[in-house]
């Protein structure tokens, strides 16, 4: 505040500028921030431009021509602006391809991504929740790119209103295991039981991920359960079953649900809601069949190698029905 206070009209003219997100900062704001922190300024004071650098932040650094990477939407946000911006300075301008999906764009969509893979195009992908009942078949493209080749240069970009259908619990399962690396997923001496109960614990926090879609219906308060809480478990997981002959179940319980991810909860209605999840998924059922009730899932799922869990969730419904939450 005091910033504020001391240089007001410099902040007036960052403010009123019509790129903030690269103009200076005030005084010795400009010095002091990482390049995150200025998203958090632009964030805090200029909501419109948030797009711009977060595209530039994002995009730069983390995409590849096998991860797609998804905006999602808030009102009044529009990533295609920073996403054309961006490709005229990369000198991409001319093979940038955009398209606002909808009813009978399903071809025209595919024919882009085919032809960006195969030339190395740039393709934006915009309103994907206009268009859900072409998500299975983007799903299968996405897929494709990560055992066929590709041209180094294609990128995907999609944008999706948030929505109960996307990206849905498998879509969040399969994030899941493309955080666990081939080493951790070997390195448990006990691989049977851990990799059935890694397979728990993804379905485990997809299910709190999908609850906390429905805000108050889901959840009496909204949580911010996160990979971090995924994560910790994880280890939680492997160290534990190094650690005993036997599964500590009630250790594990606790520790994951009770400790981890119950630190974010504190209605005791949401605290019960959680035990009772933890004890569905973590039981001696988990290890010898599945859990997941839906007709139209295999009751076995048996996971000896992480393309073979991604294989596995590739059978499971783009959609869920209520019966994933016990409803």
């Amino acid at each position: 505040m005091a910033s504020f206070e001391q240089q007001p009209r410099d902040w007036h003219r960052w403010y009123t500028s019509p790129q903030p997100e690269t103009a200076p900062l005030p005084g010795e704001w400009e010095s002091s921030l990482q390049e995150l922190q200025r998203m958090l300024v632009v964030r805090s004071l200029r909501q419109d431009r948030v797009s711009f650098c977060v595209t530039s932040f994002v995009v730069l650094d983390d995409s590849t021509a096998r991860t797609p990477l998804i905006f999602v939407l808030s009102p009044g946000v529009d990533p295609a602006g920073g996403l054309t911006e961006l490709a005229q300075e990369s000198g991409m301008a001319g093979r940038f391809h955009a398209l606002s999906l909808g009813q009978g764009q399903a071809a025209n969509a595919r024919r882009l991504v085919q032809d960006g893979i195969k030339h190395g195009h740039w393709v934006f992908l915009a309103n994907c929740h206009l268009s859900l009942s072409w998500m299975p078949e983007l799903d299968k493209l996405v897929e494709q790119l990560q055992v066929e080749p590709s041209h180094p240069d294609f990128r995907l970009w999609l944008s999706s209103s948030p929505h109960a259908d996307f990206p849905g619990i498998r879509a969040n399962m399969k994030r899941l295991y493309q955080l666990v690396t081939e080493e951790r997923f070997a390195r448990c001496p006990r691989p049977l039981p851990y990799r059935r109960l890694l397979f728990s614990l993804c379905f485990f926090h997809s299910l709190l991920l999908e609850r906390s879609k429905f805000l108050q219906l889901g959840w009496n308060i909204v949580y911010g359960f996160n990979d971090s809480d995924f994560q910790v478990s994880e280890s939680l997981l492997s160290l534990y079953l190094e650690e005993y002959e036997e599964v500590p179940w009630e250790a594990l319980r606790y520790l994951i649900s009770g400790v981890n991810y119950g630190g974010h909860v504190t209605d005791e209605w949401d605290r019960r809601l959680l035990g009772t999840y933890i004890h569905q998924v973590f039981c001696e059922g988990a290890l010898s069949h599945s859990f997941y009730s839906d007709s139209s899932v295999s009751k076995s799922v048996r996971v000896s190698a992480i393309w073979l869990a991604m294989s596995a969730l590739g059978c499971w419904p783009n959609t869920s029905g209520c019966s994933v939450a016990g409803s």
